[in-house]
């Protein structure tokens, strides 16, 4: 008696069935009144997966987002204090005239740059990325 592959063939196969009792039908259930516990079950199931496959990870890496924001405020800021500090000091050693005013900014850009660039190299040797 053949009638195709359906869910009860799969439980057929999987239970060793008779051909008969396959071909019965398509979607056979047991009682109605099942029906709600069958979907709150499936509910509270699918409910925590969600929560462990999708959730909790996110949290984490909201977590972690979150401290790697902080991190990249605070080196900005400081990375603003230091470069005043750098213009003020260029032009506190310079004379006193129009031409160094500008060659001390010039001077603190450039020195500002090196040491990035120099951080930024160190820090991709450090990790081996290249």
């Amino acid at each position: 008696m053949e009638c195709g592959w359906s869910v009860t063939d799969y439980y057929a196969a999987a239970y060793g069935d008779s051909e008969a009792r396959r071909c019965t039908s398509l979607w056979q259930m047991g009682n109605s009144a099942e029906i709600p516990q069958i979907a709150t079950e499936l509910y509270e199931m699918s409910k925590s997966y969600l929560e462990q496959e999708a959730l909790q990870p996110l949290r984490r890496t909201g977590r972690y987002a979150g401290y790697s924001l902080a991190g990249g405020v605070l080196l900005a800021i400081g990375w603003l204090f230091l470069s005043i500090a750098t213009v003020r000091y260029t032009r506190e050693l310079l004379p006193d005239t129009e031409l160094f005013s500008v060659l001390g900014y010039v001077i603190a850009a450039l020195a500002l740059l090196g040491v990035g660039a120099l951080l930024m190299w160190r820090s991709t040797k450090a990790e081996g990325i290249r």
